[in-house]
């Protein structure tokens, strides 16, 4: 008995060990990857103060210079919403919605609106097949679509668009999200949707300009989606470009949590 009191004081000891360090290495791996996504557009903002405290700008410098603080701003509110999501999914709270019938066509045109004004270079096409409304949170649909849609740039082919579709069903809704840039690798496919996970640069078309991404907007969007008693998945090829597929039952099959 002492043996075997003295072998679970060990193995307790070893886990706590072992689950401090993970503890450990997850904070610095957050903060790290907090602060390089966080110095892109604080840079920005930081070089449109100094450049407006000069007196010889035109108008149009300085119209120019507001639309660009404005997309650095959407940046780092596209960073907080996702820290907050994450933050709550941590503590064991869950992404709170609060289904309501809705039309979610328009939650998907309010999404490309907001990533269009994040990335105003981008193209995006949106098509609307059958009833779209159904009995969902809209605000967090518009969420999700936008953290797709974000995603769907930074990894897009440059020049090619996103294709944004819904299709209702008589008893579901089906929201996909296209992009044409390299294939994602089917090893990856499984991971994509964790925290803190990014794809290696080798596997993205994205030149480090449009980085808004803490690895946490897909991981973020499937808690949504199956806050709604959803699904989302993946596939990715040469020939049919990247789809994420959303798939979320037309009445709410789950109680919002508050």
């Amino acid at each position: 008995m002492v043996r075997f009191n003295e072998a679970v004081d060990q193995a307790l000891a070893q886990s706590i060990v072992s689950y401090s360090e993970r503890a450990d290495l997850t904070r610095e791996l957050f903060l790290a990857v907090l602060g390089h996504d966080l110095r892109s557009p604080l840079a920005n903002v930081a070089m449109v103060g100094e450049m407006l405290t000069r007196a010889d700008l035109a108008r149009d410098q300085v119209h120019a210079l507001g639309m660009r603080t404005t997309r650095s701003a959407r940046f780092m509110k596209h960073m907080v919403d996702d820290l907050l999501g994450y933050t709550r999914v941590q503590m064991g709270k869950g992404i709170p919605t609060t289904p309501a019938p809705c039309d979610v066509g328009a939650a998907l045109r309010a999404a490309v609106t907001d990533a269009g004004a994040t990335f105003p270079a981008a193209s995006f096409e949106l098509t609307l097949d059958g009833d779209t409304h159904g009995e969902f949170d809209s605000i967090r649909l518009q969420q999700l679509v936008t953290n797709l849609l974000v995603n769907a740039v930074q990894h897009g082919g440059v020049g090619s668009p996103v294709r944004v579709q819904a299709h209702g069903k008589p008893h579901s809704l089906v929201i996909r999200v296209t992009n044409y840039g390299k294939p994602i690798r089917a090893a990856a496919c499984e991971l994509i949707f964790q925290p803190l996970v990014q794809l290696p640069a080798d596997e993205t078309e994205d030149d480090g300009s449009h980085s808004t991404s803490l690895g946490l907007g897909l991981y973020i969007a499937r808690e949504i989606a199956q806050a709604h008693a959803g699904t989302i998945g993946v596939t990715s090829s040469e020939t049919t470009g990247t789809t994420f597929e959303v798939v979320l039952p037309r009445a709410s099959q789950a109680p919002g949590k508050p």
